[in-house]
């Protein structure tokens, strides 16, 4: 694949990291002249003249090699210090930060990263979220319209489950990251409700939005607008440049996704955290100055300073009571591009929109199979979570087959709670005696008539058993694990 389509080495095009070529013997090299290798002998003369060259050769490159340095994107040279005053200074500030977080009771680490070496206001050019009028009125007319979901799972993480999320992208020194937030969230849902692995084009956004955002800053719905009216195109039709003042382009562009609308989710944990079944979310957040320097952990940072900067929300792990980020400042900041950031830190999640998509998709449906199932007595309950970025689940239908003994049949599943978006829906069978065995599918057809089913597959179906336990042990004991023999005893398990 050449370079320029490849998603994960479209940043890596005008890296100056990479190593010009080598001369060839004989090769001109303006006013020089490569001859081949050094003599074999060299006389005192030389040598002594060598070995200031060679000293001062090492020294340049201890010094000029401790961190990873991104290039700018807007045609200014990289910054990278050029001396081992400028190298301890850094490090000193890292430990600094560092005795101040343990000091804290902090849980997490700075360390150098891909944009340590960014001064204050290089740093806070890449801070680009700015919050246009009238949002804060439409958010405080925000009422919810749906029965939240009692039972969140406690950790959700999208990049265990689509691959459209795994390369974090760069934005250069460009602040751009309203851009690239709302890049991701719809390359997410592509990857979520149609299994397309997208990289839309950050650039188009940038020359081609109503409200002329720039670099120097813009908002995510800008981006929604534009993939509205037009469409969004791939970003190897039109490669991010982070350059400002460009022509918008459109001849010879081809959209590949669209999107209906977008709406604003309130900032409640729980209401981000449903919002976020259904697809990552773009959002926004202040990023402090120490936030330059996250390496892992649990970032945390007193204060409710205004919205700067947008990042993409993926998940939540409520062990570490911690959201979980997708930023744009490239892999070498924080854990391959991504962070931790705990609960109720920096106005994360303030102001977020989801996308509603009217593309015709399935619903994406989550089932965890039954256990062996003990109580003959109580109707058994089969319970499912549908998502859709359309939403329509009002109108959506999910219809549960069975084989449940010598039963066989058919029942529609009922939305319990949860919103258009994502909810719950139930199906209830009738007790079973002991042994019998139960096997199950679900169909599910969405408002716009696309079929999808799970377990997926023409041949696969859950199955479960009503069973009796009558005993269990871990088969500990001081000098061992045993069990008795077939006929001497029950050592534990199931039966019916």
């Amino acid at each position: 694949m050449p370079p320029e389509t490849d998603p994960q080495r479209r940043r890596l095009a005008k890296d100056p990291r990479t190593p010009p070529p080598q001369p060839r013997a004989g090769e001109d090299r303006g006013h020089l002249r490569f001859r081949g290798p050094f003599p074999s002998r060299l006389d005192s003369h030389a040598l002594g003249r060598l070995i200031p060259v060679l000293i001062a050769g090492l020294l340049l490159i201890l010094t000029a090699v401790p961190w990873p340095v991104r290039p700018p994107r807007d045609g200014t040279p990289a910054v990278r210090p050029t001396d081992a005053a400028a190298v301890a200074a850094l490090h000193t500030r890292i430990a600094e930060i560092n005795r101040r977080l343990e000091a804290g009771g902090f849980h997490w680490v700075a360390g150098v990263t891909g944009i340590s070496h960014l001064d204050r206001q290089q740093f806070r050019r890449l801070l680009g979220a700015r919050v246009p009028p009238g949002e804060l009125a439409r958010f405080a007319r925000l009422t919810a319209d749906a029965t939240p979901l009692p039972d969140l799972p406690s950790c959700w993480d999208w990049r265990e489950q689509i691959r459209a999320l795994q390369g974090a992208p760069d934005q250069g020194s460009c602040g751009s990251c309203w851009a690239f937030s709302a890049a991701g969230a719809m390359e997410g849902l592509a990857g979520i409700y149609t299994g397309q692995i997208l990289d839309l084009s950050e650039q188009h956004v940038l020359d081609c939005n109503e409200e002329a955002y720039d670099c120097a800053g813009g908002w995510m719905t800008a981006a929604y607008r534009l993939w509205r009216d037009w469409g969004a195109v791939r970003e190897a039709e039109l490669p991010y440049a982070a350059e400002d003042g460009r022509e918008c382009q459109t001849q010879g562009l081809t959209p590949v996704v669209s999107l209906a609308d977008w709406e604003a989710v309130s900032a409640h944990r729980t209401a981000l955290q449903q919002a976020l079944l259904g697809g990552p979310i773009a959002v926004a957040m202040h990023a402090y100055d120490d936030f330059q320097h996250y390496e892992r952990g649990i970032y945390w940072h007193a204060g409710s300073d205004a919205i700067n900067h947008a990042v993409l929300l993926v998940g939540w792990d409520d062990h570490r009571q911690a959201w979980i980020i997708r930023n744009s400042w490239g892999t070498d900041w924080g854990d391959a591009g991504y962070a931790y950031v705990g609960y109720d830190c920096c106005r994360l999640g303030t102001y977020a929109h989801r996308i509603v998509w009217n593309e015709a998709h399935p619903l994406r449906l989550v089932h965890e199979p039954l256990p062996p199932l003990s109580d003959v007595d109580a109707p058994i309950e089969i319970r499912i979570l549908a998502t859709t970025p359309g939403g329509a689940l009002s109108e959506a239908e999910l219809v549960l087959h069975f084989e449940a003994g010598e039963e066989v049949g058919s029942v529609p599943m009922a939305p319990e709670e949860g919103d258009r978006f994502a909810a719950r829906f139930s199906a209830a069978l009738p007790a079973l005696p002991l042994g019998s065995a139960l096997r199950y599918e679900i169909e599910a057809r969405s408002a716009a008539g696309v079929a999808s089913a799970l377990p997926a597959g023409d041949d696969s179906v859950f199955q479960s058993r009503m069973l009796r336990l009558v005993y269990t042990t871990d088969f500990a004991a001081p000098g061992g694990w045993t069990a008795e023999p077939p006929g001497g005893g029950a050592a534990g398990g199931w039966a019916w």
